[in-house]
């Protein structure tokens, strides 16, 4: 079974205890710690050794950096992320101030490109320098007892600066840290077993839908079926099946977002909007938003607003939305069919405004609207039952027995005219 990896970075000798704690408690929460100094990672002989650190970590599920007081050793050239300013001499980087990337930093940077969880502590003397240290930021003077270098802090202000992944806390002792983690790491298994359960429900409600996308489809059979019976005229029932279909499509057109967005940015400007047919027509012969946006005139503003990066995904996801339920529709196959690929112009077209959900009623579907009078005719089953029943022949009723109570009550009678005589 795979476990979650887990990569330690920090300065190795001010924090070697924490890191064998840090290993220990790991192992025991059943993940998997990769630490260079217990062999979790294998160094190549011909590249510098902290490549091999970087190459490791988009192998990993969580990244967690300790920032003590040392800076640490200088990053390889070779292999750095960022720009620096070269390799340092042993004397450079005992200057409090000389700017340079530890390797520290650089995994710091790897981890972050890779978009991994970061959890961050700090020991709490640096962390209180480094108060001191942006109150005197500038002043080369200071010297500061907790951190070897300024670049500690420079390391800390770049951390703070990020949007995101950039939980940050103090610690003293070991168990602020194994505490702390143990509390995260729970709510982030907690946050994944709640969302297969969302993933669940969701997978249930599609399936769901579906069916009642089959039920809806079946009504709808049904009640043309009913419109036919009720109405002979082969034509005048299709038309207002038709219609129907029409106005259902109308529906469809008139609920999607991107369309009622250009509709009342349109409105805004002074045009008239476009009716549904076109605009059926317009969706229909069109494969992408883009084809449809091109294909219809609106406002500059509100073409360069729809075109943008960021808004063009939602576009398209309306678009084909629509597409899909009007293509759903029955009415739909001629509009997919016919659809010519002419430029409309919004100003040209009539209004067409929303209308309410559509209910049939005895006199949409061609009813007579008197009241039919009750037929006398028996139904066709009744009838042959009837001349059975008078075709049958005639049979004499026996007098009916004597009950069993007549039988009791006779009995006595009999008895005591016996013993009169």
């Amino acid at each position: 079974m795979a476990k979650p990896r887990v990569f330690v970075s920090s300065t190795y000798y001010d924090l070697k205890h924490i890191r064998a704690n840090l290993e220990a408690f790991v192992s025991q929460l059943g993940f998997e710690p990769v630490l260079f100094e217990s062999g979790d990672i294998p160094f190549l002989h011909d590249r510098a050794l902290d490549s091999s650190c970087y190459d490791v970590i988009p192998g990993c599920h969580l990244f967690v950096l300790i920032i003590g007081g040392r800076y640490g050793s200088t990053a390889s050239s070779s292999n750095s992320i960022q720009a620096k300013k070269g390799n340092l001499s042993p004397e450079d980087q005992n200057d409090l101030y000389k700017f340079y990337n530890s390797i520290t930093s650089e995994e710091y940077r790897t981890a972050r490109n890779n978009d991994i969880p970061i959890y961050i502590f700090v020991e709490k003397g640096v962390s209180s320098e480094y108060l001191t240290f942006k109150e005197n930021r500038g002043n080369d003077k200071i010297r500061y007892a907790h951190v070897d270098n300024v670049n500690v802090f420079l390391l800390l202000d770049e951390i703070f600066s990020q949007q995101r992944n950039n939980i940050v806390r103090e610690f003293e002792k070991f168990d602020d840290i194994s505490f702390w983690l143990k509390e995260q790491w729970a709510g982030l298994f907690g946050d994944f077993l709640a969302k297969k359960k969302s993933d669940s429900s969701i997978s249930d409600l599609a399936t769901q839908v579906q069916s009642l996308s089959q039920t809806v489809a079946a009504l709808r059979s049904y009640s043309e079926a009913i419109v036919r019976k009720v109405e002979p005229d082969a034509k005048k029932s299709s038309a207002l099946i038709k219609s129907v279909e029409d106005k259902l499509a109308e529906e469809v057109i008139f609920s999607n977002p991107l369309i009622r967005y250009i509709r009342r940015e349109s409105e805004k400007a002074g045009m008239q909007n476009i009716d549904a047919k076109t605009l059926s027509q317009r969706i229909a012969s069109n494969e992408n938003a883009t084809g449809f946006l091109n294909s219809i005139v609106m406002p500059e503003a509100t073409r360069q607003h729809l075109n943008k990066q960021e808004v063009i995904e939602h576009v398209e996801a309306d678009f084909l939305n629509c597409r899909k339920k009007l293509w759903e529709s029955k009415s739909a196959e001629s509009l997919f069919e016919n659809a010519p690929p002419v430029l409309i112009n919004i100003g040209d077209s009539l209004d067409a405004t929303p209308r309410a959900p559509i209910r049939l009623n005895k006199r949409d579907v061609g009813a007579p609207n008197r009241p039919q009078k009750a037929s006398s005719r028996k139904p066709k089953h009744a009838q042959e039952k009837s001349n059975k029943e008078s075709d049958a022949p005639t049979v004499k009723a026996n007098p009916p027995k004597p009950t069993t109570t007549e039988k009791k009550t006779s009995r006595p009678e009999r008895t005591s005219a016996s013993k009169n005589k």
